[in-house]
């Protein structure tokens, strides 16, 4: 029940993000490197294949939805969130919080963040550097690596159960 209302938290934070955006942000982003650059908040959605998104230096937030094979790095603005489906790389870096759901096989990377919440699909890797608060959901069997962060938590689910401890960690 509460996984179920944190979940909920996430998600409506995410969409709240996508009606304030400004315009010209908020609009579907087909071609490379499509950034928000200076804007104050900022959601860039890109719902094709093979999207190249970026947003730094937002002065609330910046957030991206986008398909398969999407690479989006975030950093320098007070939260990043993203939402990708399979085969996704997410970087999200300088920046006091994020928040993220990726399919599979996802490649999520935070460093120098307070807290981190993501959830990711099978066959994801996640990596959590000098930070506060890690906090992973594991939706099938993934790898978790948890350096210089003070409070590391693994949640595996769909039948997979959390092996190792420390700095590395899975579901297995």
């Amino acid at each position: 029940m509460i996984r179920m209302k944190r979940s909920f938290w996430r998600w409506a934070h995410l969409l709240s993000l996508s009606f304030f955006a400004l315009p010209g942000c908020g609009a579907n982003c087909y071609g490379d490197d499509c950034g928000c650059e200076g804007e104050s908040e900022c959601i860039i959605s890109c719902p094709v294949a093979g999207c190249d998104l970026s947003c730094s230096h937002a002065a609330d937030s910046c957030g991206a939805i986008c398909g398969d094979d999407c690479t989006f790095d975030c950093h320098d603005t007070d939260h990043c969130s993203s939402l990708s489906e399979d085969d996704s790389q997410i970087t999200c870096h300088n920046v006091p919080s994020c928040a993220a759901e990726c399919g599979a096989d996802c490649d999520y990377e935070a460093h120098n963040v307070s807290t981190v919440d993501v959830t990711v699909g099978p066959g994801s890797t996640v990596s959590c550097l000098q930070m506060s608060r890690c906090e992973v959901t594991c939706e099938g069997p993934c790898e978790v690596q948890c350096n210089q962060v003070d409070t590391c938590e693994l949640h595996c689910e769909n039948g997979t159960s959390e092996q190792g401890s420390g700095e590395n960690r899975s579901c297995q």
